[in-house]
């Protein structure tokens, strides 16, 4: 399996994904619902982490070549 690491800068976003899921928000929770047993049967490891707006567009720059 593969081990995939969410680099995000919305805080929510990293919250529901290291706790599979929560109660705050409905539409999030239906995401999430849809996300996680599909990624437990093709992912080792699915996790997230923050990174600030600034460097999410840096990281993506370097992405797109």
């Amino acid at each position: 399996g593969k081990h995939v690491l969410v680099c995000t800068d919305n805080t929510v976003t990293v919250a529901y994904i290291n706790h599979q899921g929560s109660v705050c928000s409905f539409r999030m929770s239906q995401l999430a619902r849809h996300l996680l047993p599909w990624s437990q049967h093709r992912l080792k490891l699915l996790c997230a982490t923050h990174i600030p707006g600034d460097n999410s567009t840096l990281r993506w720059s370097s992405w797109a070549g």
